[in-house]
């Protein structure tokens, strides 16, 4: 845990978070790890963001606090909380605990009806001249795409 927060190296904090993922859950100690890497330099934000994809179990004290992060002043934060629950609602343990689904679902249902939802996603991106914002979409496409894998779409 200590690389997530290593001031003087991007790259520490980018392979901490990595490794975190593999472990596969999300507890409450990586929920402000995963906060701040989305939040951080372009190459820790991208890392994090595919770290979300390793990410199947979630510990019900961790649950409170990504859900209440889809209502984030930051809309990439909040875009990239979506793709996270969007992972652990469609796992195995959100498939077996029911609870956990609903709870996700039920979520990015609310935050879908919300009219902050329909601000733009602009994430900074690598490309081979160098960083540039690309246009995500909106909130609300990112919270309708997650709800649909939670559901059971793709």
């Amino acid at each position: 845990m200590r690389g997530t927060t290593d001031a003087g190296s991007p790259d520490s904090r980018r392979f901490a978070l990595t490794a975190l993922s593999h472990l596969r859950e999300v507890t409450a100690v990586v929920v402000p790890a995963f906060l701040a890497a989305v939040q951080d330099v372009r190459n820790v934000q991208q890392d994090a963001v595919e770290a979300a994809k390793h990410f199947r179990r979630v510990a019900a004290d961790a649950l409170p606090d990504l859900l209440a992060t889809l209502r984030h002043p930051s809309a990439a934060t909040a875009h990239a909380v979506a793709l996270l629950l969007a992972e652990l609602g469609a796992g195995r343990q959100a498939q077996e605990e029911q609870e956990i689904r609903r709870a996700i679902a039920d979520a990015l249902a609310q935050a879908l009806r919300d009219p902050a939802s329909r601000r733009e996603v602009w994430v900074e991106k690598t490309g081979f001249l160098g960083g540039r914002l690309e246009l995500e979409g909106t909130l609300e496409q990112s919270f309708f795409r997650a709800l649909r894998r939670v559901a059971g779409g793709t």
